[in-house]
């Protein structure tokens, strides 16, 4: 006799051994308690059958099915997908204190998507195999459960996944919108995806969400050798990149959505995402020392040689201080741009009040004698050069105070001799060469 359904075993259970409906299921809940997760509702009752010498003389047939086939407490199921994205991997304290980890792969087969958890062991699959988007499948021998209203599968204890196995069915490719960093001209519509090297890492900012729990961000750039993006990074992979991550290591992004930063356009992660380290690709990525080197070139350029996207060392006289905002506010959540409105800092995504971010920016004239150039540049080393703290600007400044910073900045930087390091970007609305700074310092 083959028995696929929980609720049948456990009535012949009940029939043969007497017991009363209340005691075999706290034995139910001690065995799911035991096997955190690693069971589905049929295999939990089989293991209750076998704690009580019940036969059930179960005959397994496996069967290869398509997502859309996937049914509630199905059991033995194996199918063939392709990988549509891979979160990090979570991890978790047991109710008996010990720790947990658990792996989730997003699959899909053309009629369905499904989510595949990787349990304790199983979780190392991932790297072992080196899946990434668009990888092909077999899962073998899984169970279907639901969460959230959500057939989810997991692989028991005995099942396996294979990559790339033999005679699978066809199972289209999952389309890709792969752009070089350096092709990165625009926003795009669609998530894209691209490979390049991290040039580096800033530290995590945390923040308060509108739940009141703390949130995090972090921020990196990668580079393909011509070109550097920068990339901000939302939980999950937060801690993700922070600790497995490092300044030098090729990897791949998918399915990261392109946004205008404030001066240049900026890579945003999320949870479907996918971030592989050391992927397989044909594509050439200078190493970490040669793009670095990069940023060192022509240190006897002049302004009137720039040209757009190039890095450049320059040295020159401050001319002039840009009289700009000198701040500007962003979401802690979104990382959009805030408007203060009646005294209150809105941000018009999240439509809601909260408490923002405060970043300084500040921008110079210099002259080399060739002619002259606009610098921008951000955060510490505005802090720096300035000699300013940004938290002393989250404050309502009035114009009077205003005037009083940039009085005091031109009685003491203009005339000075500087050195910049940074990007040449063309402004699309003056036409005009300006540089994005990495790093000022007067000389």
């Amino acid at each position: 006799m083959q028995l696929n359904n929980a609720d049948e075993i456990f009535r012949k259970v009940k029939t043969e051994t007497g017991k009363s409906e209340e005691e075999l299921q706290a034995n139910l809940i001690k065995i799911k308690d035991k096997y955190q997760g690693l069971l589905s509702d049929v295999g939990a009752n089989i293991m209750l059958a076998k704690q009580f010498n019940v036969d059930l003389n179960i005959t397994s047939t496996p069967s290869i099915l398509k997502i859309s086939e996937l049914t509630s407490s199905q059991d033995g199921v194996s199918l063939y997908a392709r990988v549509k994205f891979i979160p990090p991997v979570k991890t978790y304290t047991g109710k008996d204190g010990s720790q947990g980890k658990l792996q989730t792969i997003y699959l899909q087969d053309g009629t369905g998507e499904t989510k595949l958890n990787l349990w304790q062991e199983k979780a190392d699959l991932l790297s072992e195999l080196n899946l990434e988007k668009n990888s092909l499948v077999l899962v073998k021998d899984a169970f279907v459960s639901t969460y959230n209203d959500r057939l989810d599968l997991s692989l028991r204890h005995g099942g396996t996944l294979i990559k790339d196995p033999e005679n699978p069915p066809l199972i289209e490719k999952i389309k890709e919108n792969f752009k070089e960093v350096s092709d990165i001209e625009q926003v795009e519509e669609n998530p894209i995806d691209t490979i390049g090297r991290i040039i580096n890492i800033y530290p995590i900012n945390t923040f308060e969400g509108k739940d009141g729990k703390k949130r995090e961000v972090l921020s990196f750039e990668i580079s393909d050798g011509l070109k550097s993006l920068r990339c901000v990074a939302w939980e999950p992979w937060t801690q993700e990149i922070n600790s497995n991550f490092s300044k030098g290591d090729v990897i791949k992004l998918t399915d990261v959505r392109l946004k205008e930063g404030l001066y240049d356009i900026e890579a945003y992660l999320n949870w479907t995402s996918s971030v592989i380290k050391n992927p397989k690709t044909s594509k050439k990525i200078p190493p970490l020392d040669q793009i670095l080197a990069l940023s060192k070139d022509l240190e006897e350029g002049k302004i009137s040689e720039l040209q757009d996207g190039k890095n450049y060392k320059l040295e020159g006289l401050i001319v002039s201080i840009n009289r700009n905002n000198i701040r500007y506010f962003k979401c802690p959540e979104c990382n959009e741009k805030v408007q203060i409105i009646n005294n209150e800092f809105i941000c018009e995504r999240c439509n809601k009040v909260i408490d923002p971010q405060v970043n300084l920016f500040g921008s110079l004239d210099i002259d080399d004698g060739s002619g002259i150039l606009k610098i921008v540049f951000f955060k510490d080393v505005v802090e720096k050069i300035y000699d300013l703290n940004k938290d002393n600007f989250k404050q309502e400044i009035l114009e009077e105070q205003k005037l009083e910073i940039f009085d005091k900045l031109e009685d003491k930087l203009l005339g000075e001799k500087v050195k910049v390091t940074g990007r040449a970007k063309l402004n699309n609305f003056s036409s005009q060469i300006e540089l994005l700074c990495d790093s000022v310092e007067l000389i």
